[in-house]
């Protein structure tokens, strides 16, 4: 099957007027796969029982499915859990940028979790529900603790050394962080989000097509990178 996978930077005003959805002359992908990431943010930094909305940004969704119809093409939506893989963006990645730079604030006793999932397994959920119609979410199926992701990377940062504190000194030094850094640091709102559950239900997808995704926490933790890697 000849298919075409794009991710939200191109959807849907790329495709909706795009040669790629015309059928007239034969040409074009048979299916288009749209993946795109959810996004954890926090509902209110400055309360402390803030609550984490898992969501998607908006993907033009109906209008894309809309013209697919129109083209007699399937259309398969994948609402990914945050990403982690070389080159990563997003939650993970401002994990990781935090813990560089010293100033994550691990709090001692977390146990909060967040679904996540790993680059190679959402390039092969991509390729397995080329043809089909609908919109899923895709994670590798179980919930991480969000302190073992923190130990997870921080070990591919040479084993960079986070110190743990409690929630309420944890609060108050990133309440200093934002202030010193303007807001830079983003510390209130990271600590919110870090120290809320964002969970979401992959099992219908992982179901439909047979995807038994790898764990994620567990392939950085012992994979072997090379330059072949995502």
């Amino acid at each position: 099957m000849k298919f075409k996978v794009e991710g939200v930077t191109t959807f849907p005003g790329r495709f909706i007027e795009s040669e790629a959805l015309r059928t007239d002359n034969g040409e074009g992908p048979l299916a288009l796969i749209c993946v795109g990431e959810a996004a954890a943010e926090a509902a209110d930094p400055e309360k402390a029982d803030c609550v984490v909305a898992v969501g998607m940004a908006d993907l033009g969704a109906d209008r894309l499915r809309e013209a697919c119809n129109r083209a007699g093409k399937p259309l398969a939506l994948l609402r990914c859990a945050p990403t982690i893989g070389t080159g990563m963006t997003g939650r993970w990645r401002d994990m990781v940028n935090a813990i560089y730079r010293g100033i994550y604030l691990r709090v001692d006793g977390n146990k909060a979790r967040a679904s996540m999932v790993h680059a190679l397994d959402v390039g092969r959920a991509a390729v397995m529900t080329a043809g089909m119609n609908g919109a899923w979410w895709l994670s590798d199926g179980r919930d991480h603790l969000v302190d073992d992701a923190v130990a997870a990377l921080a070990k591919r940062i040479n084993d960079k050394r986070v110190v743990r504190m409690s929630l309420k000194k944890a609060r108050r030094t990133a309440l200093l962080l934002d202030i010193v850094t303007l807001g830079g640091a983003h510390a209130r709102e990271r600590l919110c989000a870090d120290t809320s559950d964002s969970l979401v239900d992959a099992r219908p997808l992982l179901d439909a097509i047979g995807l038994e995704p790898r764990d994620t926490l567990e392939y950085i933790s012992t994979h072997v990178y090379s330059d072949e890697d995502l």
